[in-house]
This record gives structure tokens, sequence and C-alpha cells, in this order.
């Protein structure tokens, strides 16, 4: 065959050069000097070309593969065909031959859903949109399932079946809300209303156990972001402000627990030096100060505050002398203790303790 191709060609060539041969030249008519008659101009609508209309082999073609069973190959024929060149008579039987194939048992799945959505080209039906919802299920589809069903239900508000179908829907999306309301919508007189109300029934026991696994699953996250917390502050050098602001108040309320009066002992933060430099205490070792005063009994917790500010709970010497009482407060009417005898520190945290307890912090 491939030696005839040359033989062919040039044949073709030859056959369009005689059809564009010039004719020989005949005498001139008396009219061929005449003027000559101007053509009318057309309208823009005359220019354009009319649609070509739909063949009728086509539609034909298309019910013998129906005939046939031949979904595969209707569905490829008619993937592309416009629906608007058919009048409304042929898009319904067109719709039909393909819902046919789109519920056919022996249809691929993918095809039938196929089928169904090119069924929903060319006539949508309240039908159509129930299968292609079905088919869309079955593949794990739930989005184009749920638009299907939704353009299903605003066809027929009423209808049971539709209906329950996107109840079921909900409840797998755990759309508890949009369930509960669509089983509880099926009437009594309809063939689902029994399927529907034991679905009604099963949903509480399935709602409060979903509720009861995000819970279990916020608390996870919650106790996973406070591990990984810890583990950053755990990493974080302890800075000078921070070790004087843990161990300032850790022997404030220490002290006051002892003396019996109620402290806001944040009040001596304002005592300690804004500084982010590094200590050098390990922060495995910042509370060790409040664990050590705990384990003191009062009658020596405030003499132990002088010698404890040399280790364990040393953030206590970063603090400046800063006195909230008036001078000479503290000479008049209170007692002199232990904690005269600290130093400045000691003073200051006696001091602030008395201010504290009078204005009833």
């Amino acid at each position: 065959m491939a030696h005839l191709l040359p033989t062919l060609i040039i044949g073709a060539a030859l056959t369009q050069a005689a059809t564009i041969a010039p004719t020989p030249a005949t005498p001139a008519s008396p009219l061929a000097n005449a003027p000559t008659e101007t053509p009318a101009p057309t309208s823009p609508a005359a220019d354009k070309p009319a649609p070509a209309a739909p063949s009728n082999d086509d539609l034909a073609n298309w019910r013998q593969l129906a005939a046939q069973g031949a979904w595969d190959d209707l569905y490829l024929a008619t993937a592309a065909a416009s629906p608007e060149r058919h009048s409304a008579t042929a898009r319904a039987e067109i719709s039909a031959l393909l819902l046919k194939g789109a519920a056919a048992s022996e249809s691929d799945r993918v095809i039938a859903l196929s089928l169904a959505e090119t069924a929903l080209r060319f006539e949508e039906s309240a039908e159509a949109l129930t299968l292609a919802a079905t088919h869309a299920l079955a593949l794990g589809d739930q989005a184009t399932a749920s638009q299907h069903l939704e353009r299903a239900l605003a066809r027929r508000p009423d209808d049971a079946r539709i209906k329950l179908l996107r109840a079921h829907l909900a409840r797998a999306q755990r759309d508890w809300t949009t369930a509960e309301r669509l089983y509880s919508e099926i009437s009594a007189q309809s063939p689902e209303h029994a399927e529907a109300q034991a679905a009604l029934q099963s949903l509480a026991t399935d709602r409060a156990a979903d509720e009861e696994r995000a819970a279990e699953g916020a608390r996870r996250d919650l106790l996973r972001r406070r591990v990984e917390a810890e583990a950053m502050v755990a990493a974080m050098p302890v800075s000078e402000f921070d070790l004087c602001r843990t161990h300032t108040v850790a022997a404030c309320e220490a002290i006051a627990a002892c003396k019996q009066i109620s402290a806001n002992c944040s009040l001596l933060v304002d005592t300690c030096p804004a500084s982010r430099l590094d200590s050098g205490m390990p922060r495995d070792r910042l509370n060790a100060c409040a664990e050590a005063l705990a384990k003191i009994d009062c009658a020596t917790r405030q003499q132990a505050l002088a010698t404890l500010t040399g280790d364990t709970c040393r953030g206590l010497k970063l603090r400046s002398d800063k006195r909230l009482l008036p001078e000479g407060a503290d000479s008049a009417d209170a007692p002199k203790d232990s904690l005269s005898g600290a130093g400045h520190h000691g003073g200051d945290l006696r001091r602030i303790l008395q201010e504290a307890a009078r204005q009833g912090f």
C-alpha cells in the first residue's frame, strides 16, 4: 500500500491542476463592457455560519449502542456532544439512554458515574442527580455526592428517599445537626420512616462517642503542647530577672505562711533588676529555694534565709534596696526579728510583708 501513495498524491495534484487551469478565451460579449452592479451589503448575521444541525445518524447510533449495552462506547460518543444542538425531546431521550447505562448492574462504577453526569448535561432530573450521588458515594467522593443530593432535594424537598440518603451522608460526614434534622423530617407515612427512626436513635450514641473522642484528642493535644512548651522553657537560660523573681516570691510566700498573713508577694517583683543576662543557675534548680524553705520550720525559717541566699536562694541578692515603707516606720511599732540582721534583703522582705498585711493583700 505504501508504494501507491506517491502515485495517488501525484494523481490528486494533477486533478487539482486541471480544475484550476484557465479556460480558452471566448469572444467578448456585448455586455462585457457594461457597468457591473454593486452587490448589496450583507448583514453581520448573514456572514455568521449557521450551526450545524444534529445528525439523525448520531441519535440512531446512540440508540443502537444503548440497545447493545455498549456503555463505554455510549459515554465516549456523547461526552463531547453539545446538548443545545438537540431539541428538548431529543435531549430527554438521550438523557434516558445514558441513565439506563448508569443504572445497569454490569456497568463499571466510574463509567456509571460518568454516564449519570453526562445525562445531567442533557436534562437535569432528581433521578439523575440521585443516581450520580449514589455512584459518587460508592467511589468515596462525598463532596460530589453532597452537591448532587442538595440539588435533588431542591427539586424534590419532600422526597423521603432523597432526604434519607442526604441524612446518611451527613451522618458519615459527622454533621450531626443536619443528619438529625433530616431524619426527623421524614414523616410516619413514608416507607423510609422506620429506617430513619432507627438511625435517629443510634445517632445520639454515635454523636456522644465522637464528641468524647474529640475531647480526648484535644486533651492529648494540650498535653503535647504543654510538654513541648516545658521542654522549650527548660532549654532556655535562666535570666537574672527570672532568678530574682522566683526566689523573692518563694521567700515572701514562705514567711507569709509562717506569719499567717495574706501577702501579695508579686509586689516584690518590682525590686528585681530587669536584666536578661544569664544568671548561670540551671533551670532545674530554680525551684530549690521554695523546696528548701518548705522543709524548714517557722521558728528558724527567717534565720535560714541569711544562709540560703548564698546558694539555694541566691536570687534574693539581686534585689535592690527598695523600701516600700516610710523611713522609720518599722522602728517604733514593729519588733526586731532575725531578718533585720540579714542585710538589706531581709529587712526589705520583712517591711514588705508588714505593708502587705496592713493593706490587706
